[in-house]
């Protein structure tokens, strides 16, 4: 009979006289009756087993945390870098709108000068009615 969470061993009777003591030599020997496996190999697997999940899960625990440690270093670097794109765009449009400026102020002076010159020309013109002491000029 096998109870829960023990391994089968002989069975000997409470009262009995052996001469040869074959009864503790079976004692002494029931994992030789074990199926292609002994005691110590089989707890050896065990606790072999057992060490390797252990192993396992920690290389797993430390695996996660240096994966969240990577993970954060990750969006770091994208928060950075978003950063510095944001940065170049802001000062592209910076240097396109000082180059549209500049254009936009040689174009104004140069409206300036222009009508400046035609203001000049004009104010050579008479404007005012002609004095009538002064005789018109002549026209050929």
């Amino acid at each position: 009979m096998r109870r829960h969470g023990h391994l089968p061993g002989p069975v000997v009777p409470p009262f009995s006289s052996d001469p040869h003591n074959s009864a503790a030599k079976r004692a002494a020997d029931w994992h030789d009756e074990m199926s292609e496996e002994s005691y110590r190999t089989t707890i050896g697997r065990l606790i072999w087993r057992m060490g390797v999940a252990a192993v396992l899960a920690v290389l797993l625990l430390a695996a996660l945390a240096f994966g969240k440690m990577v993970y954060f270093m990750v969006q770091e670097a994208l928060v950075v870098m978003l950063l510095i794109a944001i940065t170049v765009v802001v000062l592209w449009l910076f240097l396109v709108a000082f180059v549209l400026f500049q254009e936009g102020i040689r174009r104004a002076v140069l409206w300036v000068k222009t009508g400046i010159a035609q203001l000049a020309l004009l104010s050579q013109r008479r404007v005012s009615p002609p004095d009538p002491t002064i005789p018109p000029p002549l026209q050929r």
